[in-house]
């Protein structure tokens, strides 16, 4: 990961279920989801968030399921908890980066690449695009291909397990990063300090996760200030 710009905060989040259910075309229920959010380092997060997983059950399920947006401190934090996971890439991710490598300039690569991907063939994937590079005399798109190829190495198995799942994606969880961050947090003229932004997020994460009526004065975290 790239070292975030001076003044700024990053601020990471992941949910755990183990049941859901469709309560309409297209819509699915995670029945017992719970958040974990944070604006600590990524080390710092994935000991945490792991606490919250086993909480949940994880340390005694027989399966996970480990899905990914594709960035390097993640792949660290499931190797290190989570290292007998079957990792699935989000495909809204990949297509994000098919589509920042070369987008409309891509003739129907992007389309193409997808339907290797959502059959797990990463072998055609690969070919796709090193053959597009072949060709490719743009240098910006050039550039931008050549990383577009290390993210597709850096996760190929995350892909490659696409075709055995028939739900795959990280959409709940960045509908989470919405509700629970980017609209609490990023409204325009806003400006936050490290102490009152996490203080504030803990108070949302036990709305978020059913636990507010239920947590006394004594169990609540710090207040900002106090």
């Amino acid at each position: 990961m790239n070292e975030r710009p001076a003044g700024e905060m990053e601020c990471r989040v992941g949910i755990v279920y183990s049941a859901r259910a469709a309560v309409s075309r297209g819509r699915i229920a995670l029945l017992d989801k719970q958040t974990y959010a944070s604006f600590e380092d990524a080390a710092t997060f994935g000991e945490r968030f792991w606490v919250r997983c086993a909480a949940a059950g994880a340390a005694e399920a027989q399966q996970i399921v480990f899905v990914s947006d594709g960035a390097p401190w993640i792949h660290t934090l499931q190797r290190a908890y989570f290292p007998g996971a079957l990792v699935v890439l989000d495909p809204w991710h990949l297509v994000r980066q098919l589509q920042w490598a070369w987008g409309a300039a891509s003739g129907g690569l992007v389309g193409r690449c997808l339907a290797d991907a959502w059959q797990g063939d990463i072998r055609s994937l690969r070919r796709r695009v090193r053959a597009r590079l072949g060709h490719e005399r743009d240098r910006d798109r050039r550039a931008r291909g050549e990383d577009l190829l290390g993210y597709i190495d850096a996760n190929a198995d995350g892909i490659a397990n696409l075709a055995r799942l028939e739900a795959t994606g990280s959409g709940a969880a960045e509908k989470t990063v919405d509700t629970l961050v980017a609209h609490r947090y990023k409204k325009r003229g806003m400006s936050w300090s490290r102490t009152g932004s996490g203080s504030l997020l803990r108070l949302r994460l036990l709305k978020t996760n059913g636990q507010w009526d239920s947590t006394g004065p004594a169990d609540g975290p710090p207040l900002p200030g106090k």
